[in-house]
C-alpha cells in the first residue's frame, strides 16, 4: 500500500529533524511549532490510511499491518530522541539556576525573563518539547489502534472466508491540535 510507506517516510523525516535538532543545539519556537506541524500531517495520512484499508480489502493487510508495525519502531526513535532532548533541556536549565531554581520558579514568567532570559527560554523549550512529546505518543497511540483494528478485520475475514473487509471499529478520533 503506498499511503504506509509514505507514512513511515514522514516519521524517518521527523526522525531527523530531531536529531538534527539535536545536534545543532536545542530547537527555537519556531522549530518546534514546525515539528507539532509534521506531526500533525501524520495523523492525518494515518487517518487516509485507515480509510483506503476499508476501501481496499483484506488482501492488502497483511503489508500495511507490518508496515505499520515499521512505522513505530521508527516512531520510537522519535520519542528517545525527544526525551534525550527533554532531558538536556533540564538538566541545561538547573545547571544555569543552581541553587537558585526554587526561588526563580516562583516569579512571574515577565519576572523570570528579566532575572535570567537563558533560563526563562529552557524552561520554555523543555515544555514545548514536552508538547511535541505528547502528541508523537498521541500518533503512536493512533498506530497502534490502527494496527488492533487491522487484525481485527483480518482475523473476522479469515475465519468467515469472507472477501470483504469487516469493519473494526470507527476511524481513531484525534483533537484538534491546540
Amino acid at each position: 500500500m503506498d499511503r504506509a510507506p509514505a507514512l513511515c517516510h514522514q516519521i524517518g523525516m521527523l526522525t531527523g529533524a530531531l536529531s538534527g535538532l539535536q545536534h545543532s543545539g536545542l530547537g527555537d519556537s519556531g522549530e518546534l511549532k514546525g515539528l507539532m506541524q509534521q506531526i500533525e500531517q501524520l495523523h492525518g495520512r494515518l487517518q487516509e490510511l485507515q480509510l483506503e484499508e476499508r476501501a481496499a480489502g483484506s488482501s492488502e493487510s497483511m503489508g500495511t499491518r507490518q508496515e505499520l508495525v515499521q512505522c513505530r519502531v521508527e516512531l520510537s526513535r522519535c520519542m528517545e530522541l525527544l526525551t534525550q532532548q527533554q532531558d538536556q533541556a533540564a538538566e541545561q536549565y538547573r545547571r544555569v539556576l543552581g541553587d537558585g531554581k526554587p526561588a526563580f520558579e516562583q516569579l512571574s514568567h515577565e519576572e523570570q525573563m528579566r532575572e535570567a532570559p537563558e533560563a526563562a527560554a529552557l524552561r520554555q523549550q523543555y515544555q514545548e518539547l514536552k508538547q511535541v512529546g505528547r502528541q508523537v505518543q498521541r500518533l503512536n497511540e493512533g498506530l497502534m489502534d490502527a494496527g488492533y483494528r487491522l487484525d481485527r478485520a483480518y482475523e473476522a475475514t479469515s475465519s468467515s472466508g469472507a472477501a470483504e473487509v469487516v469493519d473494526a471499529g470507527g476511524d481513531v478520533e484525534i483533537p484538534p491540535f491546540s
